[in-house]
């Protein structure tokens, strides 16, 4: 799908020249950074949202032979009740995450769990993972007070306001929620600690925060103990006790006496997974006590002591099993048969043993092996038979790698089998970079062997990742790729230079830029089907794009995303096919095609949110042709619903659409009588001075400020700002708008010249209905009434074959006479002008006045107070503010409306409506 967020990091050039030592001309994709000044990303350009693996954020499911520990579960249902805060914190093999899965499935709370793994430490990923926990228990709970928050969106940049945005949705649930965060010792980057910071900080009093991992968080939580607002369970709490310890024996089918409980419970020290690994391994032995006196002794790390043990007590196929499997933390059936002969059936045996395994949560039927089990059994097999170990690895890998590309890379890698390793980086990083997933991909080429890392497209890959997320570039990167690319064979270094001029046309800002970029990829783009496909399908979807966003091939545009589409969808790259998709309806809508346009939009919206997409910008240009045909059917909820996702989910590279969704937007708001709409689309509609924009950028601020004026009543100063625009910079329908303006003030030469300025090509079906309308109704005002009614003919007959009936809407009252005598002029459509008649006949036509926007909240609150007999001081006590704030109020009311005083701004205001 579309880039998820991205924007190029703005970098000094002189500095970058310097660092990197190079001399003659420089690197293509590092001038175009280099040209951009640093500075915050615009508020609405954010949007951004994948999934989050349905195993990190389900609760995992509670094991067969688990001990329920009463006691313990208690005191934690007492520190979760009597804290915000809880700390389980223990090192490995304290059962931390089997005692929150327990009592998880005894609460009656809603709870939300996040897993964290080694890639979360990426901000936007974490973030995005602690959003996704939350929406999925609020979704399976099946809360109706969870509205705000099922909607949220989480984007690119973590930033204060979408803190404000997760802390305002929380505060809107009625009852409380628990979020319990495990494993959180695998964070240590300190912008992703921060985020769980902030909402331990920031949270409303209904969130309760449980976090666990194997040592205290490095966050500020000592100031929570001191204040009594912290919970903790540790290491001397889950320890078993000598009851838990005899109870777990007697679960495990093992009687043991007084003396060899208090054995075991000494040798052990109540570590739970020692306690339970030793159990197991006493299981089949005849001489428990002098084991256990062994044990005691051992000079062996105790887990390994134990794991040995177990493996010997069980029977030589499922041991030999157990250590191939757990060659990795996960298992699954089919991966089991991978790995194992009779796989499947073996990990069925395992899991009815209670052989240190725990059933995950999710749609797929995986496990997760107890890490510490797990570790001791990789190493024992790596001491054995380390071929084996590395074989087992290669093959986990493959198994892998249409699934979890990041374990698959590391166990490529840890498998010694880095040219694996690198194909699925080479194969992955489009769809990766059009997540936005900048920091997982590089994390990915920082595990590469040397030499895989040293491949010149992984080199590129790196740098547009560090522009990406503004960290400075470093001259090694840069030379290391120069030189590796002049080394290369003709094809491979051609191959080469296409990445290089992608990477540029990625992050190119000005439409000058991007029409440079986009020739030179164009040039280096094989002819034949000989290139590599993912990089071809990445070049197609960009050279669609491009166009979509020049707007001067809408042929090509759909050609290209077409061909885009089936290469991804030929290589699995499945964000990339989406956006390819959801793209097309952008030149299809140009092209006219608006039933097909709305049509594969809606599908490409569905299967979004069928395929757990739903917060992707990808979808945006698919919401914005349906906000647009919406709008164009006249339904302006439906509409508004689309557009304002548009612009929600659109990134920074999407700021053309965000801007076209928000000046659609805006006349939706205009149309509505919604200030409040018109405001936010307004200024989200302005131009970004960092980006080059479309055809709507330089002049778009007069544009938002020119249609606020017409439909505010005063069509002549709207004409005035438009009037002096270059009319080659406008798009058709703000062209039609202008020749209406004209036709309004009575200049019909003017409106006719700018009418016959718009080219065939652009007359799309709806600007060929406001055009004909247009001209109708001047050929109507100049006796021409033939001419008139064969236009409005024309225009019924594109309204009936295409459901656009908002340009007959908007003349309104102008245009329902000439409906009229349409009739009984003669007609193929007397149902559709019938209808048209009577929906114009029932809406009643509103009365706007500048001052009804200009007004405040507040002060529309005291222009109602002006009707009663209260005085100020009255109306002051009533709002609980003093008298004379209520006279700025009045005065700030008489001047808006043009009034002397307060009776006569109660008549202005009946009469315009306002009251």
């Amino acid at each position: 799908m579309i880039s998820d967020g991205l924007r190029g990091a703005r970098e000094d050039a002189e500095r970058v020249m310097a660092d990197s030592g190079a001399t003659g001309v420089r690197h293509p994709l590092f001038d175009l950074a280099a040209r951009e000044e640093t500075s915050p990303e615009p508020d609405g350009d954010m949007a951004w949202a994948t999934t989050t693996p349905s195993a990190k954020i389900e609760v995992p499911n509670v094991g067969a032979h688990l001990l329920e520990r009463r006691g313990l579960l208690d005191r934690l249902t007492e520190c979760v009740a009597d804290h915000p805060l809880t700390l389980v914190t223990a090192p490995a093999g304290y059962g931390k995450s089997t005692l929150l899965t327990m009592w998880c499935s005894r609460t009656d709370a809603t709870v939300a769990w996040l897993t964290i793994d080694e890639f979360d430490n990426d901000p936007r990923r974490l973030f995005r993972g602690l959003v996704n926990a939350l929406r999925t228990a609020v979704r399976r709970s099946g809360r109706s007070d969870g509205a705000r928050l099922l909607a949220l969106v989480p984007r690119y940049r973590v930033d204060p306001e979408q803190y404000d945005a997760l802390l305002t949705a929380l505060e809107e649930l009625r009852t409380p929620i628990v979020l319990i965060i495990d494993d959180l010792h695998a964070v240590d980057d300190v912008a992703s600690r921060e985020v769980v910071g902030r909402l331990m900080r920031f949270a409303p009093p209904n969130l309760r925060l449980i976090l666990s991992g194997r040592s205290d968080p490095n966050l500020p939580v000592h100031k929570r103990r001191l204040d009594g607002e912290l919970g903790e369970l540790r290491e001397a709490d889950l320890c078993f006790d000598r009851a838990e310890v005899a109870a777990l024996a007697v679960q495990s089918g093992l009687e043991l006496d007084e003396p060899d409980t208090d054995l075991l419970l000494e040798s052990t020290g109540g570590w739970p997974v020692a306690t339970r690994m030793a159990i197991v391994a006493l299981g089949a032995s005849t001489d428990r006590h002098g084991r256990l006196q062994a044990m005691g002794g051992a000079e062996l790390p105790l887990t390994g002591y134990l794991t040995d043990e177990i493996l010997g007590t069980l029977r030589p196929e499922l041991a030999e099993f157990i250590l191939h499997a757990t060659i990795g933390d996960r298992i699954r059936g089919d991966l089991a048969e991978v790995l194992h002969p009779h796989g499947a059936a073996l990990l069925e045996e395992c899991v009815r043993l209670g052989v240190f395994l725990t059933a995950l949560g999710g749609d797929e039927q995986e496990f997760r092996w107890h890490a510490l089990f797990a570790s001791q059994c990789r190493a024992i097999l790596q001491r054995n038979d380390p071929e084996a170990a590395l074989s087992l690895r290669r093959r986990a890998a493959r198994y892998w790698a249409p699934v979890d590309v990041p374990l698959a890379v590391s166990l490529a890698v840890a498998g010694g089998d880095g040219t694996f390793a690198l194909e699925l980086v080479l194969a992955q990083w489009p769809d990766r970079l059009l997540r936005g997933e900048t920091e997982l991909l590089r994390r990915l080429c920082a595990q590469l062997p040397s030499a895989e890392a040293d491949d010149a497209e992984i080199l590129l890959v790196l740098a547009l990742c560090e522009f990406l997320d503004q960290r400075s570039t470093s001259s090694a990167t840069r030379a290391r790729a120069q030189a590796r690319a002049a080394t290369l064979p003709t094809e491979r270094a051609r191959h080469v230079e296409l990445v290089d001029a992608l990477l540029q046309l990625f992050v190119a800002g000005r439409d000058t830029e991007v029409v440079t970029a986009r020739d030179r990829v164009r040039e280096l783009l094989p002819s034949d089907d000989t290139g590599d496909r993912a990089v071809e399908a990445f070049a197609h979807f960009l050279l669609g794009e491009t166009a979509v966003r020049l707007d001067d091939d809408p042929a090509g545009a759909l050609a290209d995303l077409q061909r885009a589409e089936d290469l991804a969808s030929g290589c699995d790259l499945h964000e990339l096919a989406a956006a390819s998709t959801a793209m097309a309806p952008v030149p299809l809508w140009i092209l006219g095609r608006f039933d097909e346009a709305a049509r594969l939009a809606r599908a490409a919206v569905d299967d979004g949110r069928r395929a757990g997409r739903a917060g992707s910008s990808s979808l945006v240009p698919a919401h914005l042709v349906l906000g647009v045909a919406e709008y164009w059917r006249d339904h302006t909820e439906q509409a508004r619903g689309h557009l304002e996702e548009a612009i929600r989910r659109a990134q920074p590279r999407q700021g053309n659409l965000r801007r076209r969704a928000a000046l659609v937007l805006m006349i939706v708001g205009l149309s509505t009588d919604d200030a409040a709409l018109v405001e936010v689309a307004r200024v989200t509609a302005q131009p970004d001075p960092d980006d080059g924009g479309g055809r709507l950028t330089e002049p778009i601020a007069e544009i938002v400020e020119a249609i606020r004026e017409d439909v505010l009543g005063d069509p002549v100063a709207a004409l005035a700002r438009v009037t002096v625009m270059d009319p080659g910079q406008l798009e058709s329908s703000i062209l039609v708008w202008i020749a209406d303006l004209h036709r309004r003030a009575g200049s019909y030469a003017d409106a006719r010249a700018v009418l016959a300025g718009i080219p065939a090509s652009r007359r799309t079906a709806h600007i060929a209905m406001y055009a004909n309308l247009t001209e109708a109704l001047m050929s109507a005002e100049e006796g021409a009434v033939e001419e008139a009614h064969v236009l409005l003919e024309r225009t019924l007959r594109i309204s009936f074959e295409s459901d656009l009936t908002r340009p007959l809407v908007l003349h309104g009252n102008a245009i329902a006479p000439l409906l009229s005598e349409h009739l009984a002029w003669g007609t193929q459509y007397g149902t559709t002008v019938g209808e048209l008649v009577t929906r114009m006949r029932d809406r009643v036509p509103l009365r706007r006045s500048p001052s009804f926007w200009e007004l405040t909240d507040r002060e529309m609150t005291v222009l109602t107070y002006l009707r009663s007999p209260m005085t100020a001081a009255e109306i002051g006590r009533s709002l609980f503010v003093s008298a004379n704030t209520v006279k700025t109020h009045m005065r700030a009311v008489y001047r808006k409306l043009g009034a002397s005083g307060r009776r006569e701004a109660v008549r202005i205001a009946v009469e315009r409506d306002l009251l």
